[in-house]
């Protein structure tokens, strides 16, 4: 905002003075969208909420169990990104709660979301690996294959010949 003031200041003569004002404020509280799927039997939430113009950063809060207990923060400058994957190790309730931050404070908490995890502890062997990872194993197990496939293969038709010669 820009003020002009023509009155004279400390014994000044009578000039035009011009004032800028910066309004200050600190960014609103965003507002979470419902958690899906939920429950989940991923390890992996997904967590949306609404852009807030004058934020800079957020900050994400995770509540295991009930919202007495502690929050832990899970990230913090997640810079002009209105969303986030957040991979959970064990089963149970998970609350979640955003701020938006920006240089001159922090906003309110927004709403609290919340999701169901149902992962078990079962380890998949295969389900742990990338496509390019079993490929690898698989050319290993072939290539494995073919070399005692052609051992066997020499071992048998020397056996053979000596037989024949006798």
């Amino acid at each position: 905002m820009v003020i002009e003031d023509s009155s004279a200041m400390d014994g000044s003569e009578g000039d035009n003075d011009i004032f800028l004002y910066r309004m200050v404020t600190i960014p609103e509280a965003p507002t979470m969208s419902e958690i899906l799927p939920n429950p989940t039997t991923d390890s992996s939430v997904s967590l949306k909420w609404t852009d807030v113009a004058s934020a800079q950063e957020y900050q994400i809060f995770r509540f295991k169990g009930d919202l007495s207990s502690p929050a832990e923060l899970v990230t913090y400058d997640l810079s002009s990104i209105n969303s986030f994957i957040d991979i959970i190790e064990e089963k149970g309730t998970y609350y979640y709660a955003i701020t938006a931050l920006n240089e001159f404070g922090e906003s309110e908490i927004s709403n609290i979301e919340y999701v169901e995890v149902n992962i078990s502890k079962t380890f998949n062997f295969l389900g742990s690996l990338n496509f390019n990872a079993i490929m690898i194993l698989g050319g290993i197990i072939v290539a494995v294959q073919i070399v005692f496939t052609t051992a066997l293969y020499f071992l048998l038709k020397g056996k053979l010949k000596k037989n024949k010669k006798k």
